[in-house]
């Protein structure tokens, strides 16, 4: 699966935009694998009312009018990891239902491209919002959520953060 870093400061807008525009499919959270890899959520989506709320230290996670998780995005003092950094992901499957396996959303020696929009590579039957700090969250939507190149990455030629494109 492809992934796309959205910009850091701008992923909770993206989220929203998301939101707005495309029905979320499903969530799925769970604990990270080091952390046992506990699955905390898995809820299908369809038919559900669902909205994320910014707060000081991460977004609340609500469905049906009731929240029922807090994803701290701040960093963890336990682990020194990053929470705020989410991507978008892109799943392909090729015309005989194999998934196509990208080994980045970037450049690389394996797999040249020229991007998300890169006619040569099988169709996008599911995007999935995704961020991992000492919980691994995914927001999946079908179909695809289109985006656009948003800043280079510190110290890079080619790579690139991306935002939603709508």
């Amino acid at each position: 699966m492809e992934k796309y870093e959205i910009l850091p400061d701008r992923y909770f807008e993206n989220i929203q935009l998301a939101l707005k525009h495309f029905k979320p499919e499903r969530i799925y959270i769970r604990l990270r694998g080091s952390l046992g890899g506990k699955v905390i959520i898995s809820k299908n989506l369809k038919g559900k009312k669902f909205a994320i709320g910014h707060r000081k230290y991460g977004l609340n996670i609500i469905i049906g009018g009731k929240k029922v998780f807090f994803y701290r995005t701040a960093i963890s003092k336990r682990n020194r990891l990053g929470g705020d950094r989410w991507s978008v992901a892109y799943e392909r499957f090729y015309s005989d239902s194999r998934i196509h396996m990208a080994h980045t959303g970037y450049p690389n020696y394996y797999e040249p491209y020229d991007g998300p929009d890169d006619l040569k590579l099988p169709e996008v039957k599911r995007t999935i919002l995704r961020s991992a700090n000492d919980y691994l969250i995914e927001i999946t939507f079908s179909g695809k959520i289109p985006i656009k190149k948003a800043g280079l990455f510190p110290g890079y030629k080619d790579q690139y953060y991306w935002e939603l494109k709508i």
